[in-house]
């Protein structure tokens, strides 16, 4: 009987690399859609976060005769006479702040996170000892407006009035006995804006994503200057470029980064609802280019909440 002869045939180096090659297409095709997806989910759990900061804002309104919560509300602790003090207690370290103020309602910290910030953020043990100690908790991502037109500070090194921060329209503000206890006797102690005088809840933003490296639980959490840097690109990146932050008082290295989800950013709204969409859909361009302008012609600036006809 004859033995049959089994042939074992192995692929040809063509037919490897031809298959090699349709790999490496398709990979090349998915990878990005991956990607794509990955910051879809970020953006998505985003706007998740800012809603559910929305709605703690309302809930504290609403147990509080529609007073909204400050940015502050412990400064006393740790001004002395108008000058820092050269040293502070944990006990006396930025108590009582707006993230304090809604954590009944909030329940957690990491909400206050966005998923696209991968920032280092310090602890704040600057010349001024601004120290979180040992409790630094997470970043805050989430920045509520300032209304700079109704909140005046007296600075250590002088008297802040309205007309030096007339870009910086919002609805939280100061407790009063800070505004009181520092500010010039002729200007009113008004703290946050009350939920009532907000005049058009749907188009006012009150709070952006800005990436500030100074910003953890215990710290620092607000912006309190220029705040056309939300609107505008030339003033704050969009992330992951950083501008240095001569004016924070943390560490000279310290800087600011605004989200950017392939150019959208998301915003929360005083009536509740978070959205999507560019920087400069906030603000008309003259507030850059001529802000004397853009105040007396109400140009649009989702930013003011007080005035009827910016937004």
């Amino acid at each position: 009987m004859k033995k049959s002869l089994v042939s074992h045939k192995g692929f040809t180096l063509i037919e490897l690399l031809v298959v090699i090659a349709i790999i490496a297409i398709l990979a090349a095709i998915l990878f990005p859609v991956f990607a794509q997806a990955k910051l879809a989910a970020k953006k998505t759990v985003d706007l998740s976060n800012l809603k559910q900061v929305c709605l703690s804002t309302f809930m504290y309104s609403t147990d509080f005769d529609d007073v909204n919560a400050t940015i502050r509300n412990d400064p006393d602790q740790w001004y002395t006479g108008g000058t820092l003090k050269t040293s502070l207690t944990p006990d006396t370290f930025q108590t009582h702040d707006l993230i304090e103020q809604l954590a009944p309602y909030v329940k957690s910290h990491g909400i206050w996170a966005s998923p696209e910030d991968s920032l280092i953020h310090d602890t704040c043990t600057g010349p001024n000892t601004f120290t979180s100690y040992n409790k630094t908790g997470g970043p805050i991502d989430y920045i509520p407006t300032y209304n700079g037109q109704l909140n005046v500070i007296k600075a250590p090194n002088g008297t802040w009035t309205p007309a030096d921060v007339p870009e910086s329209y919002g609805v939280f503000g100061m407790p009063w006995h800070y505004n009181c206890a520092y500010s010039s006797s002729s200007l009113a102690c008004t703290g946050s804006l009350t939920s009532t005088q907000v005049s058009s809840p749907a188009d006012t933003i009150i709070f952006a994503p800005m990436f500030i490296t100074w910003s953890n639980y215990t710290g620092i959490i607000q912006q309190r200057t220029d705040q056309r840097q939300f609107a505008f690109s030339s003033i704050i990146p969009d992330f992951p470029a950083i501008a240095q932050c001569p004016y924070c008082w943390c560490s000279s290295t310290d800087g600011l980064s605004m989200e950017s989800f392939n150019g959208q950013t998301n915003w929360a709204f005083a009536d509740g609802h978070a959205k999507s969409m560019p920087r400069t859909a906030t603000m008309d361009p003259s507030w850059l280019s001529n802000q004397a302008t853009a105040i007396a012609t109400f140009k649009k600036n989702l930013f003011e909440a007080a005035t009827p006809g910016y937004n």
